[in-house]
């Protein structure tokens, strides 16, 4: 008689489709069925967003929404931190429920902020994977705690780099053993050569088939780098009239600040081939329409999905020099590291790659290749049934 699939709870703070959402779609869409059942949690503050959510539906995954406690900043006030907590006593309470009646084998909390799931998997005596895409910045108390309370309620710890890995182990150093790196990897054929024009979006944005793109994708916020990507822009437009700029990205409910922000600097700074586009789902043809990619986050980006995207459609890669991008791009080969928060580093290296059509093209090629050798769908996924299968086997809280 053939066993059951293994019962997989997954618990997500978010419903939207950036990195960590696709990720985890990824994962859950490409697992093997005949040993893997997936079960989805989301969190009820974001039901309204609908974009993971509906991806979920498409392909018949069962999910439900939860009021989670997701560690939001915007409920870490005196005010809210009180119902904060008894929203994450009672998200306990409530996926103890479901783990006992979905006969759930293992516990995967996706992001460092959902911490509900990770004490019910230790109510329940369930093996618990808390898959880590953060970097938290500071040397404070919270970030300490965190890492305290990710390495005491897992059997193991998945970190998507290793610059998330050495951070943990910055706080928890007796962890080593615990914690495992596994780089992110996407499908990557939506952005290999397709056969439908590359104008298509030039020609919504209003962009010439013969200018030079320059593009970022990423959630407008704090510490990604749009105004960063807006000072080099100004710093090499009047010398490049051909050039133009475009930054893909949405914000969060709360952060609508940022968005306006950073229209009004790209304002001043009078750059009239700079476009700016809310989120989108149509990322392929979008990184078809640009010739360089660009994410110069002033903070480090754990491993920022974005970029193998980028690669996979041959574009050369500037990033910032700190956390995940090291581990993906090789300066000089597949793109260009900068500084982060350096305007003019980030305006040098554009202006390095918009002077030389056949290093911009070699670079591209180079990326697609590293990208179709270390960041598969294939590989991630068979990574992690291999950890899935090692909890299993030595499941012991003690």
């Amino acid at each position: 008689m053939q066993e059951r699939p293994k019962t997989i709870l997954f618990v997500h703070n978010s419903n939207d489709l950036y990195g960590a959402d696709i990720v985890l779609f990824n994962l859950i869409k490409a697992l093997d069925r005949k040993e893997f059942h997936p079960i989805v949690v989301l969190p009820e503050d974001a039901r309204h967003i609908g974009r993971l959510s509906i991806k979920l539906e498409a392909i018949g995954i069962p999910f439900r929404f939860l009021p989670l406690g997701v560690l939001r900043r915007k409920y870490l006030t005196i005010l809210r931190i009180g119902p904060m907590f008894a929203e994450l006593v009672y998200a306990t309470t409530t996926l103890c429920a479901l783990i006992r009646r979905e006969k759930v084998d293992i516990v995967h909390t996706n992001t460092i902020t959902v911490l509900a799931s990770a004490v019910a998997a230790r109510l329940m005596n369930r093996p618990h994977i808390w898959h880590i895409h953060e970097i938290i910045p500071g040397t404070n108390g919270p970030r300490k705690a965190l890492h305290w309370i990710a390495t005491h309620l897992s059997h193991r710890i998945v970190a998507v780099s290793d610059a998330v890995r050495n951070h943990i182990l910055s706080n928890q150093p007796g962890a080593a053993c615990k914690i495992e790196t596994i780089h992110n990897g996407i499908d990557l054929s939506p952005f290999l050569p397709q056969d439908c024009s590359r104008g298509s979006v030039r020609n919504e944005l209003d962009i010439p088939d013969q200018a030079l793109v320059i593009g970022m994708i990423g959630r407008v916020s704090r510490w990604k780098g749009q105004a960063v990507f807006a000072e080099a822009a100004a710093k090499i437009s009047a010398e490049h009239a051909e050039l133009y700029f475009v930054a893909v990205g949405g914000v969060f409910d709360y952060e609508e600040g940022y968005m306006d922000a950073f229209r009004k600097r790209v304002e001043l700074l009078n750059l009239k081939n700079f476009r700016i586009c809310d989120y989108r789902e149509d990322i392929p043809a979008v990184l078809r329409s640009f010739d360089i990619f660009v994410l110069p986050s002033i903070l480090p980006d754990p491993f920022p999905t974005v970029v193998i995207e980028a690669m996979a459609s041959a574009l050369p890669v500037i990033a910032s020099a700190c956390g995940g991008a090291p581990e993906m791009v090789d300066s000089g080969l597949n793109g260009i590291l900068t500084p982060p928060g350096d305007a003019g580093a980030l305006a040098s290296a554009m202006q390095r790659l918009v002077r030389d059509d056949a290093g911009r093209a070699a670079m591209g090629q180079a990326a697609r290749r590293r990208a179709e050798t270390k960041f598969q769908l294939t590989r991630f996924v068979r990574q992690f049934e291999s950890t899935y299968r090692s909890v299993l086997h030595v499941h012991d809280w003690r």
